[in-house]
């Protein structure tokens, strides 16, 4: 007998930076959109193509985001618009992570977010020892991630866990 198909999957993760205006979140969702719209084509085709050795059905789309302000919450907003479940990598338990949000509205954004992930993975990280923290969330959800979404400008990170160091 024939052991259970695998379902096809892809997890694509997101980094960027946090200090994002509003009108660039907004210019930047126009062509972040079109990439996970291709990337949920490309996975469909693959899925059709490879009939036979993925199980029968929808792949199964996921984001992997810290959640922070800015491009972590813009892919992941737009991801699960489009179908695409969302897991969350934090480099704290959520009750300290939220410490990071200083606007009322980005915390809301956060626990919205937090609420519709398909799963949520905490590290041990602590307040007096953070930049390992976010360097250990960065890696841990590299490591889980099959594409790499980076919203970068291209500069070296401003600490352990930035953006530039998850691109490196």
């Amino acid at each position: 007998m024939r052991p259970d198909l695998p379902r096809l999957a892809l997890r694509v993760g997101v980094t960027g930076h946090r200090r994002l205006s509003p009108e660039l979140l907004s210019e930047l969702s126009g062509p972040i959109g079109t990439v996970l719209d291709r990337i949920a084509v490309q996975v469909r085709n693959i899925g059709k193509e490879a009939a036979g050795v993925f199980a029968a059905g929808e792949p199964s789309l996921a984001i992997l985001s810290q959640l922070a302000v800015g491009a972590d919450q813009l892919v992941a907003r737009l991801g699960l618009e489009r179908g695409y479940g969302v897991r969350a990598v934090l480099p704290f338990a959520p009750e300290l992570f939220q410490l990071d949000f200083t606007d009322d509205e980005d915390c809301a954004e956060f626990h919205s977010l937090l609420a519709r992930a398909e799963a949520c993975w905490h590290l041990p990280g602590e307040r007096d020892r953070e930049d390992e923290a976010y360097a250990l969330a960065g890696e841990a959800m590299v490591a889980q991630s099959d594409l790499l979404i980076a919203i970068w400008d291209g500069e070296t990170a401003r600490g352990p866990g930035g953006t530039g160091d998850v691109v490196d």
